[in-house]
C-alpha cells in the first residue's frame, strides 16, 4: 500500500450516520473523538442471486463501519471541537 500524504493520527469514533449517495452509493459520515467529520465508503449488497453470493466472501470488517479513522483534519492542524456540536450540525440526536 502506498503512503499517504497526509497520515492523520487514529481517532476513536463516536458517532455514525448513515446516508446514501447520489449514484447509488451509500456511505457513513463518520464523527471523531475529536470533533471532526470523514466519510468512508459503505458496503451495499444488490438484491440478486449472483450479488447475493458475492455477499457471503466479503469480509465482514469491509461490512461495518470502522471504530477507528485517521483524521486528516487534525494532522492539517486544525483545532479539536466538541463531538456533540458536529452531531448536532448534521441532524443527529439533541439530547
Amino acid at each position: 500500500m502506498a503512503k499517504r500524504l497526509l497520515p492523520g493520527p487514529r481517532r476513536k469514533v463516536v458517532y455514525i450516520f448513515s446516508r446514501e449517495g447520489a449514484r447509488d452509493g451509500g456511505y457513513w459520515m463518520l464523527v471523531l473523538e475529536c470533533g471532526h467529520m470523514i466519510s468512508r465508503r459503505r458496503f451495499v449488497s444488490k438484491p440478486n442471486a449472483a450479488k447475493m453470493a458475492q455477499h457471503m466472501f466479503v469480509p465482514l470488517a469491509a461490512k461495518l463501519a470502522p471504530k477507528h479513522a485517521e483524521c486528516f483534519y487534525c494532522e492539517a492542524g486544525h483545532s479539536k471541537v466538541d463531538p456533540w456540536s458536529t452531531i448536532k450540525a448534521l441532524g443527529g440526536p439533541t439530547t
